[in-house]
């Protein structure tokens, strides 16, 4: 026992010496106490005596000396390896101070060298920097902010917002094709811009406006005619009658009707006559005005051959001679 306990002495003051020298040897290579080397320090124009430098930044890159010197960085360049990427996104990221190969390198394979990355302030090791769903390479083909789950600030994050760079948080998309109306130059699709349409969400590639006013055209008017009753309510929805008359009660007012009377004949053929175009038998004889111009008797006379027969009970309404059966004539 003695023995074992004598030979770990021995060897105990074998190593102190050495274990000693290891530690002076590392105090005279580092004499400040700062964990950088001091040929280092000399190197880059530190100061080997004092361990204040440690902390500081004379390049302003953002990196601290001694994170530069782990690094393996110049801490009087900002760009220690010139390759485009200042040292502190390279030290953040993992890549190297000291080496150019990595800047055209894509280290998340989103199609963004680390270098563009370097540029936009983006991640070089996610392809979602900003984890919105919409990947980098394609924010920045669509202008958003890679670095912004909501590029627009309208409470939609970038990848279901259909309209990226406009405010919509009703995400309104009338036409369907994948782009809202708040930033789609023609929301109804009807071939007419926006700015000029005058239903922009109410397709009418014929921009028809009855009333010509400025409440819309005919596709989003509620009262195309301006008339003061509403279109699903007027039977005349495009000629103004604000009286609603249909005298021959087909559904169709007396303003936009062409025969108010029903009777066959237009309202301008009856004009032309001078029978009356509310009245089927403007003569009251039981025959009306079409059939008595088909008849070639008098639409205006109820009595065309006038022999005490109306030509509605008269066999024949344009000879005189012939007398009515049982009738008695003028007689």
């Amino acid at each position: 026992m003695r023995t074992a306990v004598l030979l770990v002495a021995l060897l105990a003051s074998i190593a102190a010496p050495a274990v000693a020298d290891a530690a002076t040897r590392a105090t005279r290579s580092d004499r400040d106490a700062d964990g950088m080397k001091d040929t280092w320090e000399r190197q880059h124009g530190l100061n080997p005596r004092s361990s204040r430098d440690r902390k500081r930044d004379p390049d302003q890159d953002g990196v601290r000396n001694y994170v530069e010197y782990q690094e393996r960085c110049d801490p009087q360049a900002a760009d220690t390896d010139r390759d485009g990427m200042d040292d502190r996104f390279e030290t953040r990221y993992g890549l190297s101070c000291s080496r150019r190969g990595d800047a055209p390198q894509d280290a998340d394979a989103d199609g963004l060298s680390n270098r563009r990355e370097n540029d936009l302030a983006t991640d070089p090791k996610r392809d979602d920097t900003d984890n919105d769903g919409l990947a980098d390479a394609r924010e920045v083909e669509a202008r958003s902010n890679p670095r912004s789950r909501d590029s627009d600030r309208d409470r939609r994050a970038d990848g279901s917002d259909n309209c990226l760079l406009v405010p919509n948080p009703d995400q309104a998309d009338r036409n369907g094709d994948g782009q809202g109306d708040a930033c789609t130059p023609d929301a109804d699709g009807d071939g007419v811009s926006d700015p000029q349409d005058n239903c922009p969400v109410s397709a009418n590639g014929d921009q028809r406006n009855t009333d010509l006013v400025g409440d819309g055209g005919d596709a989003c008017d509620t009262d195309d005619d301006n008339d003061g009753v509403a279109d699903d309510a007027d039977n005349c929805p495009l000629t103004a009658n604000a009286d609603r008359v249909d005298t021959d009660g087909d559904g169709a007012g007396n303003a936009c009707d062409t025969d108010d009377d029903n009777d066959g004949l237009s309202d301008d053929d009856e004009t032309a006559r001078g029978t009356d175009s509310t009245r089927a038998d403007t003569d009251g004889d039981g025959l009306n005005d079409a059939e008595e111009v088909s008849r070639f008797t008098n639409p205006r006379d109820p009595d065309t051959d006038d022999d005490c027969v109306e030509d509605g009970a008269d066999s024949s309404p344009r000879n005189p001679n012939i007398p009515v059966p049982g009738g008695l004539g003028c007689f």
